[in-house]
Formats: C-alpha cells, sequence, structure tokens
C-alpha cells in the first residue's frame, strides 16, 4: 500500500521524515486547515527561537526571526531568558513553555529579563502574530505529516 501526500514535498524532507512513523489526523482535512489557520493566525508570536528549554541548561535566545517583535527590540543572539513577566523560566518544561505561550495573546506587552555576558536588564516587547508564509509553513508540515491518502494501486506513488 502506498502513500499519497496531499502536499508536495521536497526530497530532503522526505528523506528526514520516512523513517518517522505520524500518526494521522483525526479531522477531515478542511475542517483541520480552518481549525489550524484560525489558531495559528491568532497565536502570539515573539520571533525569539531558544535551546535550553527542557534542560538544566539556560534558555538561551539561538536566532532572532526577521521583521519580529524581536529583532524591533534589544534582543540579541546568545542573550540569556532568565524570566518572562516575573516566571522564572530556568526549570521549565517544553510542556510550561506551551501553556505560557497559549496564554498570551496578539497585542499584548510582556517582559522578559535578560543576561547578557553577567548583566541583567528588562526587555519589553508587544506580540504578534506570525507571518502569514510562516503559518503556511507550520499547516504546510501538518499536511505532509499527517494528512495522508492511502491507496491500493500498485506502481502509483
Amino acid at each position: 500500500m502506498r502513500l499519497f501526500f496531499i502536499a508536495a514535498i521536497a526530497c530532503f524532507a522526505a528523506a528526514q521524515e520516512r523513517t518517522k512513523v505520524y500518526k494521522r489526523c483525526p479531522r477531515p482535512t478542511e475542517a483541520c486547515l480552518q481549525a489550524q489557520a484560525e489558531a495559528y493566525l491568532n497565536t502570539a508570536w515573539d520571533g525569539l527561537r531558544v535551546e535550553g528549554v527542557g534542560s538544566s541548561d539556560p534558555v538561551r535566545v539561538v536566532e532572532i526571526e526577521a521583521e519580529s517583535p524581536a529583532e524591533h527590540s534589544n534582543f540579541k543572539v546568545g542573550d540569556i531568558l532568565v524570566s518572562l513577566d516575573g516566571q522564572a523560566m530556568q526549570d521549565w518544561t517544553n510542556e510550561d513553555l506551551i501553556k505560557v505561550m497559549k496564554n498570551l495573546k496578539v497585542g499584548q506587552n510582556i517582559t522578559y529579563l535578560v543576561d547578557r555576558d553577567g548583566k541583567r536588564f528588562d526587555v519589553s516587547i508587544t506580540l504578534a502574530a506570525p507571518p502569514v508564509d510562516m503559518v503556511a509553513g507550520w499547516i504546510g508540515r501538518h499536511f505532509i505529516l499527517h494528512h495522508y491518502v492511502e491507496s491500493d494501486e500498485k506502481g502509483s506513488e
């Protein structure tokens, strides 16, 4: 039995994902697309990519997205995020981060306590909605991994 993917897949992405097994999304395709678009376009976004969440390492900024609230503030790659609105981030798990981020709203002002080279200071930003092209990528990834049509045809891909 072969699988058809709803979206076209770049060769490198397909090769990376072939060894993983993903659960099929339970929603019909159209309902899933609508729900994801609504959710992602209303998701608060700061434009920071971090590492260290869920480990004993500090939460460190590893990338700042172009044209993001973070880029228009005083963040630099390498900054350590000590706290978010007074909540210490050092021992956060991935689940903690997701829970906090889900409660933030587009247009909300937040303040990070940042450690840069041993000096601590606050950086305040106003959260924005993520860019549409970024949302499209997130949704596309979901559809590639979780929405497929099974076929009994031999020789089809």
